[in-house]
């Protein structure tokens, strides 16, 4: 099943339209709470049918902690001897389909398509063939960073926490069992920059999620972007005006445009 979340509440995408459902919860990181919140999203009535054209479209949830993975990907600069390494990105950071990021033009920018994950129960030392059972659903993760922020030591959690830098959607797909190898890509202004397979990663989804909450408890509603496949071209031509695509086989596209810093981020 996929899901937005919308101004009219969460829907179920069916045919080109949102079937708003008739949730007691506003949000998904309210539903995930719900020890039953699967049973109850299979039972739940439908309140409405809004064509999606006719909707605006949130981020999916807003992470509790908002994960990200290093170099998960062949040729992003790790081997698969190495342990993957963990860190936390502001989840004041987020946006949603549609939304702008704000920089200056001078700015080195990055951006990296992922996958990212939903925690939809409490994780904690969970087995790697147990992990998926501990998944909400994914989405979706335009992780991007300002790129001066990591060169003049400030470190990667600043880097990537400026207003907008972690995008996520469009849709919510729900997942109670390992989906198998999902395709990832990006496009900046209609071609593909980046791409790649899950199957590729040198760790699993699964494996992160048993890693990670190995040392750390994890929350439903906690959000792993799980690492970014290579580019295909090694210099984006990232400029104001531009727009970034994402694809993840079983959601809605994400879209991001780049626009001109506010006056506030000149400072």
């Amino acid at each position: 099943m996929n899901f937005v979340t919308t101004s009219q509440g969460i829907g179920q995408v069916l045919s080109g339209e949102a079937a708003i459902l008739d949730l007691q919860a506003e949000s998904w990181l309210e539903l995930l709470q719900e020890p039953d919140w699967r049973d109850g999203l299979e039972k739940v009535d439908i309140r409405k049918r809004i064509p999606l054209s006719a909707l605006e479209v949130y981020a999916p949830i807003t992470p509790r902690d908002f994960w990200l993975v290093g170099s998960n990907y062949p040729g992003r600069g790790k081997s698969g001897s190495e342990e993957p390494s963990f860190f936390l990105r502001s989840s004041s950071s987020l946006s949603g389909p549609g939304s702008a990021v704000r920089i200056n033009e001078g700015w080195g920018f990055d951006f990296d398509a992922e996958i990212a994950v939903v925690i939809g129960a409490p994780t904690y030392r969970v087995k790697d063939r147990d992990a998926w059972s501990h998944i909400a659903g994914y989405t979706g993760c335009n992780d991007m960073t300002a790129r001066e922020f990591l060169q003049n030591g400030r470190g990667a959690a600043v880097a990537k926490s400026y207003p907008g830098f972690g995008a996520l959607g469009a849709s919510l797909r729900i997942v109670d069992a390992d989906p198998g190898p999902l395709n990832i890509s990006l496009e900046i202004d209609g071609k593909v920059w980046q791409e790649g397979v899950t199957s590729d990663m040198l760790y699993s989804i699964s494996e992160l999620v048993a890693k990670l909450s190995y040392s750390c408890p994890l929350r439903p509603g906690d959000v792993i972007a799980t690492g970014a496949p290579s580019r295909t071209k090694s210099e984006p031509p990232i400029a104001l005006g531009t727009t970034m695509r994402l694809h993840v086989d079983g959601v809605m596209p994400l879209e991001t445009r780049v626009e001109e810093a506010a006056s506030w981020l000149d400072e």
